[in-house]
């Protein structure tokens, strides 16, 4: 099977970044700051990744390995200077998968990888991620 890095929306910065895995907090929660109108289905930035909720509940719908949901949502930054700016319902990804495994996870820079059954998703939703996005290996 394939993987790939995804190349996410990142014109926004991840409030109060989830716990680590090990973590015994249970429902993790991140605020994340939008730059720019969302141009897809998802969002993310240094290690923290999340979904808009309607594409979460698609995603539910199949039987990915390698992530659960968490609380997210998304609040225009302050620095924006954009007025069209709508706030997306947001659930936030929260990745345990082993690299090349898992349908989900990240690699050491916290860049999320997918495979190709999910990318194959993906893209069909979010062409931001089908532009950017590069093919890393097989397994």
């Amino acid at each position: 099977m394939d993987y790939y890095e995804i190349f996410e929306f990142a014109a926004a910065y991840a409030i109060d970044v989830p716990p680590d895995l090990d973590s015994v907090e249970r429902s993790p929660s991140t605020i994340f700051d939008l730059d720019e109108p969302m141009p897809g289905v998802l969002v993310g930035r240094f290690g923290a990744h999340a979904v808009t909720r309607e594409f979460a509940q698609e995603l539910r719908g199949y039987r990915f390995t390698g992530f659960r949901f968490g609380n997210a949502s998304a609040r225009v930054s302050e620095y924006s200077d954009r007025g069209d700016i709508s706030i997306p319902e947001l659930e936030l990804l929260i990745v345990y998968g082993t690299p090349m495994v898992d349908d989900f996870s990240v690699n050491e820079w916290g860049d999320l990888v997918v495979s190709q059954r999910v990318f194959d998703v993906l893209v069909t939703r979010d062409q931001f991620v089908l532009e950017g996005s590069s093919k890393i290996g097989s397994r």
